[in-house]
């Protein structure tokens, strides 16, 4: 089976605004929506394909699925929340989708949208995948954990982003990091300046001395010498005193 993108839910419901403050004017409209065609759709809870069908999404939500769905044409959208409720919300137009939201106080705004055709060739629409394991800054092409002890910062991240990519890439729209990954990253992929999945980060990796997290070399006697303590992608802990402080200091 072919993955041809990665769409991270299935909701068919629409809410065309996201921010409260609208609630006396009418609802935000897209400058553009878009519309997969001629694609096989895998949903994540049956075991059969729909074949030959399209999906229409708006503000990336799915508004849509059928079959044949025009880039022209007609028909009603419902939209309620913070305040506002739009009513008789029609989509259609000759080269795009003209939408008109109606506030409750009757103020109408009308804009015509892009439609941004996408031709799956009759390849496989499916939703995002969830990896709940990773180690994104741990994954550098060198002979063990302990071989990071030699590895730099920017190396490290550097890494980190390809890591990232790479996942996106084979279908995994959300991550979580079980340990040496913090908030950079993430802050910079939320931002849209780098391709990547939705990351959840736990931190250094925790550990006692000699544990699981403890990879120092023979002769680093003291956990300040750890490049990777140092770098705060594992904590040395003993004892509760010191592992309350080593959470303390992930949060």
């Amino acid at each position: 089976m072919k993955t041809f993108t990665t769409i991270t839910t299935a909701v068919l419901a629409i809410v065309l605004f996201t921010d409260s403050a609208m609630a006396q004017d009418a609802v935000a409209i897209p400058d553009e929506v878009t519309l997969f065609k001629n694609v096989n759709i895998f949903d994540g809870t049956t075991a059969e394909l729909k074949r030959d069908h399209d999906v229409l999404v708006v503000q990336n939500m799915i508004k849509k699925i059928g079959q044949d769905i025009p880039t022209s044409g007609s028909y009603e959208i419902d939209a309620t929340g913070s305040g506002v409720k739009t009513t008789n919300v029609r989509m259609g137009g000759l080269d795009g989708y003209t939408i008109t939201t109606v506030s409750e106080e009757g103020k109408k705004t009308k804009k015509q949208v892009k439609v941004n055709v996408i031709d799956g060739n009759g390849m496989t629409l499916m939703p995002g995948m969830i990896d709940s394991h990773v180690h994104l800054n741990m994954m550098v092409p060198v002979s063990g954990p302990s071989a990071l002890e030699g590895v730099s910062w920017e190396e490290i991240g550097s890494y980190a982003v390809v890591n990232a990519q790479e996942w996106l890439q084979r279908g995994f729209t959300t991550v979580r990091d079980m340990g040496g990954m913090h908030q950079g990253m993430r802050k910079v992929i939320d931002r849209g300046s780098i391709a990547g999945p939705r990351i959840y980060c736990a931190g250094g990796i925790i550990g006692q001395t000699s544990g699981h997290g403890d990879w120092r070399l023979a002769s680093q006697y003291d956990a300040k010498e750890s490049n990777l303590v140092r770098l705060g992608l594992t904590r040395i802990a003993d004892g509760r005193p010191e592992m309350l402080k080593a959470c303390r200091e992930n949060f």
